[in-house]
C-alpha cells in the first residue's frame, strides 16, 4: 500500500509522455521503509497497515534508467525533476538541489553506464524487500557527498551514520518552480 497508489503499465508510459513534453515538473517518492513484516502484519485492514513502500536507494536509478537511459530524457532535466524542483517547491532552494555557494553540497556523482540488477539483500536501506527485486536498470551514484562528507565511495558505502538533519520549509512559491 502505498500513496499514490501503483499504476498499470500504460497509465506509467503515460506519464512518462507528459514528462517529456514538461507538463510534469518534480518526481519525487513515498518512500517508506517498513519491512514485509510491520506490512503483513496489517494486511487483514489497509486502515492499519503502515503506508509507503521503500524506494530512496532506487527512485534515481529507476527514473535515470527508464526516461534517460530508454526514453532520451536530457539528464540536466532528470537533475530539475528529481532534486532542484523538489527543493524550490518545499521552499529549501539554493541550501538543497543546487551545487553553489552556501548551498549543503549534497552531491550525486553518477556513472551513466553502470548496468546493475536491483536486489533487496544489496541495498542499504533499513528493510527487507524492494518492490523492484530483480529489475535491472543503468545509471548509478558511485560517488556521494552529504554536506561535504564522502558516505558513498566507488559505489561502496564508507560512512553509515545518520548524516540527516531537519531543514525547515521556506514560503511556497509555485512560480519558482514552475517550468
Amino acid at each position: 500500500m502505498c500513496c499514490p497508489p501503483l499504476r498499470p503499465a500504460d497509465r506509467v508510459e503515460g506519464l512518462g509522455r507528459l514528462l517529456a513534453r514538461g507538463e510534469v515538473t518534480i518526481v519525487s517518492s513515498d518512500h517508506c521503509c517498513y519491512d514485509l513484516g510491520q506490512k503483513e502484519a496489517h494486511t487483514h485492514d489497509v486502515r492499519e497497515m503502515p503506508n509507503g513502500l521503500p524506494g530512496v536507494e532506487t527512485r534515481l536509478p529507476m527514473v535515470f534508467s527508464r526516461f534517460v537511459v530508454d526514453g532520451g530524457l536530457d539528464p540536466r532535466r532528470f537533475v530539475e525533476l528529481t532534486a532542484t524542483n523538489p527543493a524550490k517547491v518545499n521552499g529549501i532552494h539554493p541550501q538543497k538541489g543546487a551545487l553553489m555557494p552556501g548551498s549543503d553540497a549534497d552531491i550525486a556523482i553518477w556513472d551513466p553506464t553502470t548496468r546493475w540488477t536491483i536486489a533487496a539483500e544489496t541495498l542499504h536501506q533499513a528493510t527487507d524487500y524492494t518492490p523492484y527485486e530483480g529489475i535491472e536498470v543503468t545509471g548509478k551514484p558511485e560517488t556521494v557527498i552529504v554536506r561535504g562528507v564522502v558516505v558513498v565511495d566507488h559505489g561502496e558505502l564508507v560512512e553509515g551514520s545518520s548524516r540527516g538533519r531537519h531543514v525547515p520549509a521556506g514560503r511556497l512559491d509555485p512560480e519558482a518552480w514552475l517550468v
